[in-house]
């Protein structure tokens, strides 16, 4: 005979079931509403805080870092001055050796003053002087003078040694030169020991 079923005691829960929580409409719609106010607000925060804030870093970052090349470069700089100082002192010379090796004075006057000074100084009695033709080359001219002298090998190598320590720059082309005749060396003209005939260019430079 079948036993009768029992009826749950108040103490005694359904397997499977749990305690739920039951909301209102009223605290849903709160709930929503809380929910979508902290989005709203993390929003804001971050497009018109943190974004920004962002960005002024950046900024601020991009220039401390160019300061700091800045610093940088200004201390390589000072650590380099005395050597830009004796740079600058060598450049210095040199443009002061080009200036008094091509001036752009055209008056050669004081040039050909020197060059017969350098002939005497080589025993050397300058016959004639003609001038010739001014060519202009670039940024620089020269002016051709011929010179004819007489003089010994000695002599006359002594007397282009002199010519290149003339300030201005002053070179000689064209040398020509022919022994002396046997009248020639007799000749009353003749004033000491030279044995040659020498015609040659010398020419003298400016800058334009």
């Amino acid at each position: 005979m079948a036993e009768p079923q029992r009826k749950p005691g108040p103490g005694t829960a359904k397997q499977g079931a749990g305690p739920g929580i039951k909301l209102t409409t009223k605290q849903q719609q709160n709930l929503i509403a809380a929910g979508l106010i902290t989005i709203a607000f993390g929003f804001a925060y971050v497009k018109f805080l943190f974004l920004p804030a962002m960005q002024q870093f950046k900024e601020k970052t991009t220039v401390l870092e160019q300061k700091n090349k800045e610093l940088q470069d200004a201390r390589n700089m000072v650590a380099k001055y005395p050597e830009f100082l004796k740079r600058a002192s060598e450049i210095s010379s040199r443009t002061e050796f080009i200036n008094r090796r091509l001036p752009q004075d055209s008056n050669v006057s004081e040039t050909i003053r020197e060059i017969t000074k350098r002939a005497t100084e080589s025993n050397i009695n300058i016959i004639n002087f003609e001038p010739g033709k001014e060519t202009v080359k670039g940024e620089y001219k020269e002016m051709e003078i011929k010179v004819t002298f007489r003089a010994t090998f000695v002599d006359l190598g002594d007397f282009l040694t002199k010519l290149g320590y003339i300030e201005r720059l002053t070179t000689s082309s064209q040398l020509s030169i022919k022994g002396m005749t046997a009248t020639e060396l007799k000749s009353p003209t003749k004033t000491g020991r030279e044995n040659l005939n020498i015609d040659m260019i010398i020419k003298i430079y400016s800058f334009i």
